[in-house]
């Protein structure tokens, strides 16, 4: 696996901040909100449909332990 594969890149925040400030400019800063917080009720609400919901323990150890990984 390569070294820089999880190295800080701020390109997804910039996008996410040049797409809410489009929409702000032309929706309106009302409007945007409201879109916003319909999206983060949606991402809420899709946590109880997942499999995440039927997960009651976490792992005893590493999937595979006693393996070298090279």
């Amino acid at each position: 696996m390569p070294r820089d594969r999880h190295r800080y890149t701020p390109l997804r925040e910039v996008a996410v901040a040049v797409a809410g400030g489009g929409l702000g400019a032309v929706l309106g800063l009302r409007v945007t909100m409201w879109v916003m917080t319909g999206l983060l009720v949606a991402c809420g609400a899709l946590l109880p449909a997942s499999p995440v919901r039927t997960e009651r323990d976490l792992p005893s150890g590493p999937a595979d332990a006693g393996r070298i990984v090279r």
